[in-house]
């Protein structure tokens, strides 16, 4: 679960169920989301996974198996984008949002 205050104050939390991976750096105080990706089946991109993964983009065996054992077991991998702030990648069974939380 990652909280998320948006700017009118009113929160809501991004649900990501069965993790298999989730990398996030560059925390800083005051993160800015620009927007929230998921990517999915035959737009899986080598790039997001890489990350995921702490790997190179270039491609490899290791990275391409992967990528198709995503497909075959319909994982989503799931991008938050910072104009300020902390970059988030994760790829999981699924994601979704839940409102009316109570503020951060």
């Amino acid at each position: 679960m990652l909280p998320v205050q948006q700017k009118n104050g009113e929160g809501l939390c991004l649900v990501m169920r069965g993790v298999e991976r989730l990398r996030a750096d560059d925390f800083r105080e005051g993160n800015i989301i620009l927007d929230v990706t998921v990517t999915a089946g035959e737009q899986l991109e080598l790039d997001d996974v890489a990350e995921a993964f702490g790997l190179d983009t270039e491609p490899s065996p290791f990275l391409q198996n992967t990528i198709d054992r995503l497909k075959r077991d319909r994982m989503i991998v799931v991008r938050i984008n910072p104009s300020y702030g902390c970059v988030v990648t994760c790829v999981c069974s699924e994601m979704s949002v839940e409102v009316d939380v109570l503020p951060l």
